[in-house]
């Protein structure tokens, strides 16, 4: 047993660094060991995916894609936007824009996607792919520093 812990805490300086060093992780509540499974087991995922045959996804005319979460996102030409299931590659949403779509980004469930007039759109993955509108802060609270 002392062994074995001995080797988890070696495992855990290796991927983490020395807990002793200025650059030593913040307190998550998680012992070494559940930190260096949990590591472990989101680098098996990773693995198996390089691993898996990669799937023909049906997307014709795709100019973009981004993978984010357990969804895809793409941009094909004609200006269409499409939200796809990144497991099954199924379309789930698709959306039409007036201009080509230049780019496609994603961060947590919002995808943005800029356009070759130079306009940015936000979508929601978790709003039934709906845009996102987003509003200015008025004059008197930017007065504010807020």
């Amino acid at each position: 047993a002392a062994a074995a812990e001995a080797a988890v805490k070696a495992l855990h300086t290796e991927i983490f660094g020395d807990p002793a060093s200025a650059h030593a992780l913040p307190a998550d509540g998680q012992s070494e060991r559940e930190r260096v499974f949990t590591s472990e087991l989101h680098f098996d995922e990773w693995r198996r995916v390089a691993c898996d045959v990669p799937k023909e996804l049906s997307l014709p005319n795709m100019t973009g894609v981004c993978l984010f979460g357990k969804y895809g996102a793409s941009t094909h030409a004609g200006g269409l936007l499409r939200l796809w299931d990144g497991a099954t590659g199924r379309r789930l949403a698709a959306s039409q824009q007036r201009s080509e779509l230049a780019t496609i980004c994603a961060y947590g469930s919002i995808v943005a996607v800029g356009d070759v007039a130079g306009a940015v759109n936000l979508y929601s993955s978790e709003a039934d792919f709906l845009p996102v509108r987003l509003t200015a802060p008025s004059k008197s609270a930017a007065g504010r520093g807020g």
